[in-house]
Parts: C-alpha cells; structure tokens; sequence
C-alpha cells in the first residue's frame, strides 16, 4: 500500500442509520513501478449525491467504452447519471419511507415513479427493498440483484432499517441528460 493511503475503517461506519451518513470506501488496485499488483488509492468516495429519498456514492465510472484495465476513474463533477456511453458503478442507500414520505411531492413529487434511459444492475446488500413496477412489486432481499431495463419504477422501503444497493448504471443508446 502507498504511504498516505489508507483509510481507516472509523471513517465509514456500517452500523449508522442515516443515509446521509452512508459512505462508501473505495479501495482501487493497480501497478507500482516494478509491475507488481498493489493498492493504487483507498478512500472514501467524494462524489455522492444526498437526499432525503436516498444517499448515492459513486465509486467508479468511465466514460466511454472499451477501456483498458489500469484506466482511472472519471468520476468527479456532480452528474447523478453517467454521460450517453458511460458506466458507473453506484452504492445507494435509502431511510424508511416513514422519514420522508410525508415529504414526498417536495422531493420529486407524486408517487415517486421514474424512468431513465440505462441499464441498471443493483444487489441488495443491507435491508429490504421493493421494487414498484406498473403491474406490482418485487420484495429483495440481501443477494438478490435486479436488473431495471429503463422502465418505469420507485423504490420503497417499508421497514424500520435503511437499504443499500450496489451496482452499476450503463447508459443505453437512448440516453440524454438525465
């Protein structure tokens, strides 16, 4: 590891329960100067998006690809959504609904339902999530991932814990700025 780089595991504390409490640890590898593996950087992420709905930290994005393996991340700025061509790999992290719904129409308004022009890929790994369809709903639970095709949908979480997600966002073809 290079001096200077670590992060201690105090920085970022699993049991908090505020979202916007949630950060996330990043630990990048990469080579040193005689091509040996190695931590590149360790550290918690800077480019998070925070709401009363939901906490996001972006850990890793590109904007455009194929990329090489050692390619750095592009990740800065405050675009919530990668760029047309772009991937970036998200935790979010979301409070009971019983925190903020009564908040609701200030925070994007009416029942919460949107759509984005990507393909995402979440798994659950803290609580229990719901996934509202336009048809119904589908409970995950830790481990199990979704894949949400650019549909349209909200996110609720009944219980009294927060819930994390953790994935990635690929911009389809049809992306603009979202």
């Amino acid at each position: 590891m290079r001096e200077g780089s670590e992060v201690s595991a105090a920085t970022i504390d699993p049991n908090e329960g505020s979202v916007a409490d949630h950060g996330a640890r990043v630990v990048v590898t990469g080579l040193d100067a005689r091509g040996r593996s190695t931590v590149a950087s360790d550290s918690v992420a800077t480019q998070r998006f925070v709401s009363p709905v939901a906490t996001l930290n972006t850990l890793w994005e590109t904007e455009t690809l194929p990329i090489t393996a050692l390619s750095d991340s592009a990740a800065e700025g405050d675009r919530y959504f990668p760029a047309p061509g772009a991937v970036k790999a998200f935790t979010v992290a979301f409070p009971p609904d019983s925190t903020w719904a009564e908040d609701r129409t200030a925070h994007g308004g009416g029942d919460g339902f949107h759509s984005t022009a990507s393909l995402d890929v979440f798994t659950l790994i803290e609580g229990t999530l719901i996934c509202v369809l336009d048809d119904g709903e589908v409970v995950l639970e830790p481990g199990d991932t979704i894949v949400q095709r650019g549909t349209r949908h909200t996110w609720r979480n009944r219980s009294d814990g927060r819930a994390i997600l953790s994935g990635f966002v690929i911009a389809t073809a049809d992306a603009t700025s979202n």
